[in-house]
């Protein structure tokens, strides 16, 4: 089958930049985000201190305009180990400069001595007793510069005050689907039995870009029926700064829980059902994912468990200042997993020119 699959169920570009805003109200006005890669920087926030002995050699890298695959065969290929056996917490984005950390398997083997390059930087050198994680990471620091930024001063700041005072939309970002929406459009093909020949990490990343869009979809559905901060019966609310999760079943003493940031609703990554999905907020969740049948019963059939994800994320030690009458500088934390393009989302129409979130 081509490599390029129409759209099937509607133009998935477009029902993403019709995702609803949380908090209401009027956005401030216009600006352009990754100007150039200095205007994105993210540094992993690992959450934990390196044995400083071990078989694994930790580095800390700062990269620009690489993706993590480019950095992680460049480390295999210096230190002659296989791909597999360099670490990583996560994937940051090429066009940004990114401070990230990355082990390398060195059994009986002293440190590999890393020649100097332009884009990329060594900032520490460390040993540790296991290999990095996906996911290893506490959260991700970012600094990002908005430019050409249009309407008053005023209205941006009191859009930042909301946003640090309630949170935002936890979407996942467009970068999720791939190149065009592609993942989601193959992974309908596959589902369908249109795309036959599918590699497993081809079919890991479509079955991730599902789930990721589901969410978002659910996400959009609460927000438009204003329960977006309010739980509804069979609702799993998650607490805050953990995985753990509960069933609602006192929505009065809940809501004031959820406006003092205690808990948060959470929504299902899709997949079959288990012990703890199924009744009528399963039912809810079902059909509010109905356009998109394809894709919530190909992920059923594809036996992938459902997991959780909270509806919404707060952004932590959030700072900005205007470099100029135009240029607005950001600086927040982030949870793992989250997006600062979520947040971006519910400040302003940001775009980049080819990307408008």
């Amino acid at each position: 089958m081509n490599e390029s699959v129409p759209a099937q169920a509607g133009d998935y570009a477009a029902r993403f930049a019709l995702l609803p805003r949380a908090i209401g109200g009027p956005l401030p006005g216009q600006a352009r985000y990754r100007a150039a890669a200095a205007d994105f920087f993210v540094s992993e926030q690992l959450g934990f201190e390196p044995a400083g002995e071990g078989e694994h050699q930790l580095l800390h890298v700062r990269k620009t305009g690489l993706n993590t695959q480019e950095v992680v065969d460049w480390l295999a290929a210096e230190a002659g180990i296989p791909a597999r056996d360099v670490g990583l917490c996560g994937l940051k984005d090429k066009h940004a400069v990114t401070e990230q950390w990355f082990s390398l398997y060195l059994p009986g083997r002293e440190d590999v001595v890393l020649p100097a390059r332009e884009d990329v930087q060594i900032l520490s050198v460390l040993r540790h007793n296991r290999k990095l994680r996906r996911g290893a990471h506490k959260g991700n620091r970012f600094r990002l510069v908005l430019r050409d930024c249009s309407g008053a001063r005023e209205d941006w700041e009191a859009r930042l005050q909301a946003i640090a005072r309630e949170g935002f939309a936890n979407y996942f970002g467009v970068q999720r689907f791939g190149t065009a929406f592609n993942n989601l459009h193959r992974a309908a093909a596959m589902f369908e039995g249109r795309l036959r020949r599918v590699k497993r990490n081809q079919k890991s990343h479509y079955l991730s870009a599902s789930r990721s869009w589901l969410f978002n979809q659910i996400v959009a559905a609460r927000i438009n029926q204003a329960v977006y901060d309010r739980p509804l019966p069979g609702d799993r609310l998650m607490l805050a700064g953990s995985r753990s999760f509960f069933i609602s079943d006192n929505p009065d003493e809940e809501v004031q829980r959820l406006a003092d940031g205690d808990i948060h609703i959470a929504a299902p990554l899709w997949g079959r059902a288990g012990r703890d999905d199924a009744g009528e907020a399963r039912d809810r969740e079902a059909q509010w994912c109905e356009a998109d049948a394809v894709l919530r019963d190909g992920l059923e059939a594809a036996g992938t468990d459902t997991d959780r994800r909270a509806i919404r994320a707060m952004a932590q030690e959030l700072y900005w200042q205007w470099l100029d009458e135009t240029c607005l500088q950001l600086e927040f934390t982030l949870e793992n997993g989250v997006f600062a393009t979520a947040l971006l989302h519910e400040l302003a129409a940001c775009s980049t020119g080819d990307e408008q979130l």
